[in-house]
């Protein structure tokens, strides 16, 4: 299975379960870090995956994946 670092997801719209995804994909990859980018945050996410507004600036986007991906 890959290493995989950091989960960034944008599923406004799409009609997922977006925290049942998350908790998902958390039972093959424990503790992974996720990042929302969307509108607002999305309702009954874990309290651990960061959201980040659609409206970003580069430089807001590198601070919050720094801070998600351990070193």
């Amino acid at each position: 299975m890959p290493d995989i670092a950091l989960l960034v997801l944008n599923t406004e719209g799409t009609g997922l379960d977006t925290p049942r995804l998350v908790e998902d994909i958390r039972r093959i990859h424990p503790g992974l870090p996720v990042l929302h980018i969307g509108e607002r945050p999305i309702p009954g996410m874990p309290a651990d995956v960061e959201n980040l507004p659609d409206t970003f600036q580069i430089e807001e986007l590198l601070e919050t994946v720094r801070g998600l991906i351990p070193r």
